[in-house]
């Protein structure tokens, strides 16, 4: 679950991402791509460029105080959804998937999200 906001500075494109949850996928918590350097979005810039972070950061912000105060519910949906545990696909479904990357040989991205994740593998069976 992400939001995000595009913008120009320093007269490049920029794109930041927000990751509350990853969908088991190798999102961190935040992201940032030049993308007039880097179109295909290959290069995480966020440990890099704090200042970028910072300016992205305040943008979706900014955003979301301004919809905030427009909405007629007081609850974000996107909260909603994080207290109910996550998105709906994923419920569940890490220990299979982690079983499933194991097999498929891709057991340092089980390890990855093993480690991101270990309230939900807590108490897992062995599945190698």
């Amino acid at each position: 679950m992400q939001r995000g906001v595009r913008f120009r500075l320093e007269g490049e494109d920029w794109l930041f991402l927000r990751t509350w949850h990853d969908g088991f996928k190798d999102f961190g918590p935040e992201t940032l791509f030049n993308l007039t350097q880097d179109p295909h979005e290959t290069t995480d810039l966020a440990p890099a460029r704090a200042d970028v972070v910072a300016h992205a950061s305040k943008l979706l912000a900014d955003w979301w105080a301004e919809q905030a105060a427009l909405s007629d519910h007081d609850v974000d949906p996107l909260m909603t959804v994080l207290r109910e545990g996550g998105p709906y696909h994923t419920r569940g479904e890490l220990p299979g998937y982690l079983d499933w990357l194991e097999q498929t040989g891709r057991g340092d991205a089980a390890a990855k999200l093993r480690a991101r994740h270990p309230e939900k593998t807590k108490g897992e069976a062995t599945l190698r």
